[in-house]
This record gives structure tokens, sequence and C-alpha cells, in this order.
């Protein structure tokens, strides 16, 4: 088969597997019941398929049946367009778009230099509420974070949650692992708040063995030496990968263009250990740690020790000297 062939095959591949299953169920469940207002992230490692579970997320969420006229949801990318930084202007002006509001809907209005970002503000609130939009997915939310200081970065998050409690409606952040350094620091982001994360396959013997299973779809498309697959390589390939099936697809087809680029016909070891770098799996991999340090849950709550326990008598006041009572009987009245 023509290598062009093999990679449009990879790339076409939609392998429903367990944790990409699971979290469509956790956060498709979160979005539904989700008060208006409320504010949802989506996180996870570089290229573990957030992405692509957003799209089917909207597609869920939207369902059938609906109103030429409505936009139940709508989704945007974050993009730092303003020289590196985040424009929450441009992100004002991308939802405009997004929700076909009749200025902005068909790019045939520019913004003039007066309206300020307020009162552009203003009128994605009204689109919003006039097609009866229910939610806001932002996709690639982690570039929300390219400010020109930490405390903007604070901001913006609160500004998007703060647009969802206009326009009631639920906003979904989809991004990198980094969203969570700056969503814990609000007091006022975490009242709404609900945190989803996608994992990557873990070390332990059931991700090893469901990471495998991933390895085995995959190992029957390529046009592997013989006695070479990615199940013989899996140690190597999970490090590459760090448990990610993005990652995984991502590394493969560039071992094929290594293997096209030699002029050889059969895939080998060398050429997946030519297109992967050490001080890329060390930054993806303590991205990972970092994240799931963040997202540890709330410890159990201590029990007090027994001998802290209320006894079920009633304490005396500090210092009150304990009263004597009178003998019972053989008193004498004299």
């Amino acid at each position: 088969m023509d290598i062009n062939e093999i990679a449009k095959r990879i790339r076409q591949t939609i392998v429903s597997h367990p944790y990409y299953n699971l979290t469509f169920r956790r956060i498709f469940n979160h979005c539904g019941i989700a008060q208006p207002g409320t504010a949802i992230t989506l996180v996870g490692p570089t290229r573990v398929g957030k992405t692509m579970l957003s799209h089917k997320l909207a597609k869920a969420l939207i369902g059938e049946d609906v109103h030429p006229e409505q936009r139940p949801l709508i989704r945007v990318e974050a993009a730092a367009t303003d020289g590196g930084f985040i424009s929450s202007r441009y992100m004002t002006l991308q939802m405009l778009t997004a929700v076909g509001h009749p200025f902005h809907g068909m790019g045939s209005y520019e913004i003039r230099a007066k309206d300020s970002e307020s009162h552009i503000r203003r009128q994605l609130v009204s689109g919003l509420e006039y097609r009866g939009t229910k939610f806001i997915v932002i996709d690639e939310a982690h570039h929300l974070l390219r400010t020109k200081s930490n405390h903007k970065a604070e901001g913006v998050l609160d500004s998007m949650k703060c647009l969802g409690n206009e326009a009631k409606c639920v906003v979904v952040f989809i991004g990198g692992y980094e969203i969570l350094r700056h969503q814990f620091r609000s007091a006022h982001l975490n009242g709404r708040l609900l945190t989803v994360e996608f994992s990557n396959y873990g070390v332990d013997e059931e991700g090893y063995e469901l990471f495998s299973r991933l390895l085995a779809t995959v190992d029957a498309m390529l046009p592997w030496a013989r006695g070479q697959t990615l199940l013989a390589h899996r140690e190597m390939i999970y490090r590459g990968t760090s448990g990610c099936y993005g990652q995984l697809v991502h590394w493969t087809l560039g071992a094929l263009a290594e293997m096209a680029a030699r002029g050889e016909s059969a895939l080998r070891k060398s050429h997946f250990l030519e297109t992967r770098k050490e001080v890329q799996v060390d930054v993806i991999r303590q991205d990972i740690e970092e994240g799931k340090r963040m997202l540890a849950g709330l410890p159990p709550s201590p029990r007090a020790p027994d001998e802290a326990r209320p006894t079920g008598k009633r304490a005396r006041r500090p210092f009150q000297r304990r009263p004597k009572r009178d003998p019972v009987g053989g008193g004498s009245d004299s």
C-alpha cells in the first residue's frame, strides 16, 4: 500500500478507546445538569484527543431538530493574535461570528475604532440570548492565559465565566493542564467550577493493558519489517507518547515520513527514534505530573482521636469547684 494511503487511513481511523468514552460521558453529563453560569474545564495532556472529543460533545449537546434561527451551542478556538498574546476583543468577535449575529455573522460589518469592547460585549450577550445559546465551548483554552501578566490571565477566565452569567450559558473550557494554575487561584471562578480530566493511559496494570490494545490496532495498519511491531517496542512507545493516543498517531506518521525519506519500504524502530527527542518527552511528562498533582482529590476528613471525643458528661467551667452533696440518710437534725 502507498505510504500516503497508509497515513490517510491512520488519520481517519477513529479509535473509540475506554478513556475517551469515559471522559465523554463525564463531561456530557456535567454539561447536561449544570446550572447556567457554571464553568466546566476539560483538561488533559497535549494530543490526548481533547479537540476530537469537543466536536463530539458539541454534536451531542446540540441534538437534532434545531430551529434554523437557534444556536444552542457555539464553539470557538482561543488564539493568541495580539503579538503572541490573547485579545479579548478578538475572542468576542469570534463569538459574534459563531452566534450568527446579524452584523458580524456574515462578515459584512467591520468594527469601528470607536466601538468599545463593552459595546461589542453587549452585542454578544444580546446575540446569545436571541439565538437561545446554552453552551459556549472554548477549545485551546490555555491560550487564554497568554496575557502580559498572570493577574490578567485570571481576569480573562473570570470574564468568560461572567459572560456565562450574563447570557445564562454554561461555559466549557478545553485545554492543557496549565489552565489549572490560574483557575484555582480565583475564588470567584471556583465557586461555579467543575473540572474533568481526560487522562493519559497510566503505568498501572490496567492502563498498560488498555494502551497495548491501542498499539495492536495501529500495528495492523503499518508496514513493519519482520519481527518489529509497536507491541514489541511497547516500553519505548509508551515513554515517547506518555500513554496518549494522539501522540501515538503523530509519532507514527513522523516515523512513516522518515521511512519514505530513506527510500525504505519497511518500518523500523530507528525511524521512530529519529523523529522523537528526549527533551520533548521530558517537557510533556513534567506537564502531566504537575497537572495530576493539582487535580489530586480532597483527603478524607480526619477522625478525632478517641480521647478528644465528647463523653456525654457536662463540662464544668474552668476553676469551678466540684459542688459537695449532703449524704443520703443518717444525717442529724440537731
